[in-house]
C-alpha cells in the first residue's frame, strides 16, 4: 500500500487512505459469508502447502486474513511516518469515500475513486477506476456514461503534472502486493487517462445494457436487489435478469420486485422487499464522518420516512456516538471496535 501510495504522489495525486470501522449490523450476513470464505482459503493453503506449491499456499493464506485495527494500526503509523494522509471511517469506508467524493476540494473532497469494488458506483461517485496496478494503469468507469447509455473504459499509465487527490481504502495491510485488497478515491485534473471505447453496440448477449433515461436512483435500487455487501441477490435472478425485470416495470427497482414475488418460477423471500428499502437507505444514508466539522453525520440527510423513526431503528444505518470518540477514530487513536484507545 506505502508502495502504491508513494507511486501516486510521484505522479501528482495525494493520497488520502479510508479505513473500515466498525461493522455495521446490515453486513452480519456478509461478513459470515466472508468469514467462510477464509476458512475455506485457509483450508486450501493447507492443501496446497503439503503438495509443496509454496507461492500457491502463500496466496491463499493471503485470502485468509482477517485484517484486525491492530494490524491497521502498523500501516496507520507508516502513513503518519511518510506524511500521507488518511481517515479511519466510524462504518462503512465505502461510505465514507463516497461523502469524500461528495465534497469540494475546500471541504476535504477528492475527485477520483480507485477500488476493486463496484458498490462506489453504487454509492454514486462519479469518477471510479478499477484494477490499479504497480505502473499506474487503471480501467475508468464515468457514472454519468453508464447513466447515458455509454461504456467506459480506460487503460493507461501515470502521466506527470496531474495535480491530484486520491482517498484510498485499505485492509490494513503493509505490503504492495497485487492481491491486497484496496479502495481508493482520487482527483484528476484533464491530461490524464482518457475514456474510450464509448457506444452502446449491439444488444447481443454479450452487449452491454442498456440505461437510457435512468437516473441514479433507479441504478440504485438495481445495484441492491442484484447483490451488495448488505442484500443477497434473489436466488438465480442476477444483475442482467435483474436489469430487465426493473427495465420493464418503469426502472423502478421496487415495483419490479413486486412483480418478481407473484411470479411463481421466482422464490422472493416474504421480507426480501423490506430488506432492500434497508439497502437502499444504507447506501444513500449511511453514518459517515465529517473530515471538516469534525463530527458524525448521515451520507445524505435523512428523508421524512426515516426523521419518524427512533435511533434504535435507525441502528442500521450506524449507531451514533460521540463526536469525540468519532474524531479519536478517523485518527487513528482508538480502535473503531473496541473504541478503546491504542495502547
Amino acid at each position: 500500500c506505502i508502495h502504491r501510495a508513494n507511486m501516486l504522489k510521484f505522479f501528482g495525486i495525494d493520497p488520502v487512505i479510508v479505513f473500515d470501522g466498525d461493522r455495521l449490523p446490515a453486513k452480519a450476513s456478509e461478513e459470515g459469508t466472508r468469514r467462510q470464505r477464509r476458512e475455506e482459503a485457509k483450508q486450501k493453503g493447507r492443501e496446497r502447502l503439503e503438495q509443496g506449491n509454496r507461492e500457491g499456499a502463500t496466496f491463499m493464506f493471503t485470502q485468509s486474513l482477517d485484517i484486525s485495527p491492530s494490524m491497521a494500526l502498523e500501516l496507520i503509523t507508516a502513513l503518519k511516518r511518510e506524511g500521507i494522509e488518511f481517515v479511519v471511517a466510524p462504518y462503512e469506508a465505502d461510505a465514507q469515500i463516497a461523502h469524500l467524493a461528495k465534497q469540494s476540494r475546500e471541504n476535504g473532497g477528492v475527485d477520483m475513486v480507485f477500488t476493486e469494488d463496484s458498490d462506489l458506483i453504487a454509492y454514486g461517485c462519479e469518477r471510479v477506476c478499477f484494477k490499479l496496478d504497480k505502473f499506474g494503469a487503471c480501467k475508468e468507469v464515468l457514472l454519468e456514461d453508464v447513466l447515458m447509455n455509454k461504456t467506459t473504459t480506460t487503460c493507461g499509465e501515470m502521466t506527470d503534472n496531474n495535480d491530484s487527490q486520491i482517498t484510498v481504502e485499505n485492509d490494513g495491510t503493509n505490503e504492495s502486493d497485487e492481491n491486497v485488497d484496496m479502495k481508493k478515491t482520487a482527483t484528476k485534473k484533464k491530461g490524464g487517462a482518457k475514456s474510450a471505447s464509448k457506444g452502446k453496440g449491439s444488444r447481443g448477449a454479450n452487449s452491454p445494457l442498456s440505461f437510457e433515461k435512468w437516473n441514479h436512483d433507479d441504478f440504485l435500487g438495481l445495484c441492491a436487489m442484484s447483490g451488495c455487501d448488505f442484500l443477497e441477490n434473489v436466488r438465480n435472478v442476477g444483475f442482467k435478469k435483474a436489469h430487465a425485470f426493473v427495465n420493464k416495470n418503469n426502472r423502478c427497482a421496487k415495483t419490479a420486485l413486486e412483480m418478481m414475488s407473484k411470479d411463481p418460477k421466482i422464490e422472493v423471500p416474504e421480507d426480501y422487499i423490506a430488506k432492500w428499502q434497508k439497502a437502499v437507505y444504507t447506501f444513500k444514508h449511511a453514518l459517515i464522518y465529517d473530515i471538516k466539522e469534525k463530527k458524525l453525520k448521515h451520507l445524505t440527510p435523512l428523508p421524512e420516512e426515516l426523521l419518524k423513526k427512533t435511533s434504535d431503528e435507525l441502528d442500521f444505518l450506524g449507531k451514533v456516538f460521540d463526536n469525540k470518540v468519532a474524531i479519536e477514530i478517523a485518527e487513528g487513536r482508538m480502535d473503531p471496535i473496541t473504541r478503546r484507545p491504542f495502547a
